[in-house]
């Protein structure tokens, strides 16, 4: 994946893009950018998966938004990864049930909050 000048979101605003499933709800309205647009993205295909997207964006069918870690991530030669400049920064939340002891949960709320520690020590 190639890293090259910057795109405003407002010139993708006429692209066609592939979008999660409709059941992904919020998510899917989220990654096409849908509550920063004046109409609804033009949606040409579906993904279940991050490959099956990339794959669609390789052929030349559509775009997608992904968050600029996971572009690193899914480094590929036949896609060329923007920053998009006009969209909001994205936030994520980590929840769990209080009282879950199980250990699966607990390694992973501690190696978030290293992560939140790590970044705001930047």
């Amino acid at each position: 994946m190639d890293y090259v000048d910057g795109v405003s979101f407002a010139d993708l605003a006429d692209e066609p893009f592939i979008a999660l499933p409709p059941e992904a709800g919020v998510l899917r309205e989220f990654w096409l950018g849908n509550d920063q647009r004046p109409a609804p993205a033009r949606v040409v295909a579906t993904a279940e998966t991050a490959d099956e997207a990339f794959e669609m964006v390789a052929s030349g069918l559509g775009v997608v938004l992904l968050a600029a870690g996971n572009a690193r991530i899914y480094q590929r030669e036949d896609i060329v990864c923007r920053a998009v400049a006009g969209l909001s920064p994205s936030e994520l939340a980590v929840v769990w049930r209080t009282g879950d002891n199980r250990e699966a949960v607990r390694v992973f709320i501690e190696a978030c909050c290293i992560c939140v520690q790590e970044a705001t020590e930047c």
